[in-house]
């Protein structure tokens, strides 16, 4: 059983569209914190997981989703800091998702913490 959930979570892993929540520091869950404001123009999608071959498509989806939303955005900015691993897979996914949402104008972006740089939390 632990088997299968350790597949199930590399497979399916949490996802989150991140706002700011009035009177808290830095990033949250839009679904657990429904008040959270985004700016006009910009999404933050958090992927809870490396990326490879089992969970790539999920990963893409889910981001043109997010770039096919009302309004438009500018930019899809990926909260990378969960993702921990990239295979070739995915990293010819990335690629041709990247030029796709260029096509329409929107801007693939991602960002890795540090330690000097405002936390994105759940």
């Amino acid at each position: 059983m632990s088997i299968l959930d350790v597949f199930s979570r590399v497979w399916r892993p949490y996802e989150a569209v991140l706002g700011r929540v009035p009177g808290m520091a830095g990033y949250h869950d839009s679904r657990v914190n429904p008040t959270a404001a985004h700016l006009p123009g910009l999404v933050i999608y958090r992927f809870d997981g490396p990326l490879f071959f089992a969970n790539a498509n999920t990963f893409r989806d889910k981001v043109l989703q997010l770039a096919g939303s009302d309004p438009l955005p500018t930019w899809v900015l990926v909260a990378a800091e969960p993702i921990t691993d990239v295979d070739t897979t995915a990293a010819d996914m990335l690629e041709d998702l990247d030029l796709k949402l260029n096509e329409s104008g929107t801007s693939l972006v991602f960002r890795k913490s540090s330690s000097d740089s405002p936390r994105i939390e759940a």
